[in-house]
């Protein structure tokens, strides 16, 4: 199958990144966006991007990963591509990583729906800086019977244009 590793090394070499991940968490500043990379040789090469939401301590994003690489470990053992979500009341996070391509400022398309809809809300995250893309916003609809609160948060690597496309 060709999504499947190649050798025992590039897994290897996914677990690496994933532990790579706790190491940067926990001795660096928090900002709620980490990627990291294993091995030099591109047909051995995974990369690894974990992000959380910015309004969680980064004890809870830790614990977060934790359980996300877990269950990728287990879920994904010989997968060259994986991601995954975690939820807890008020956390969210994603790891992402891939053997077989680049992953690091590259917009997939492969999940995302254009809504339409130009809220304020996805321009103001998408306008964040190197370190943070998020915008927290309510919109109140039905005779502002009812609200629909959001929190959207890009990955800093994304482009402003690519952030926008993906919150449409």
């Amino acid at each position: 199958m060709r999504w499947r590793f190649r050798s025992n090394t590039i897994q290897k070499n996914r677990d690496s990144a994933l532990d790579q991940l706790l190491i940067l968490i926990k001795n660096s500043s928090y900002n709620g966006f980490y990627h990291t990379q294993a091995d030099n040789k591109p047909e051995e090469q995974v990369s690894v991007s974990f992000f959380c939401a910015l309004n969680v301590e980064k004890g809870l994003c830790e614990c977060c990963l934790k359980n996300v690489g877990k269950y990728l470990r287990k879920s994904c053992p010989k997968q060259q591509e994986g991601v995954a979500w975690d939820f807890y009341p008020l956390l969210q996070c994603m790891v992402r990583y891939s053997a077989a391509r680049k992953i690091f400022s590259v917009l997939d398309d492969w999940a995302w729906y254009h809504s339409g809809d130009r809220l304020s809300v996805k321009t103001k995250a998408a306008g964040g800086d190197v370190l943070r893309k998020y915008a927290a916003n309510t919109i109140h609809y039905d005779g502002d019977e009812h609200a629909l609160y959001m929190d959207v948060m890009c990955t800093p690597d994304l482009t402003k244009e690519d952030c926008i496309k993906c919150l449409s």
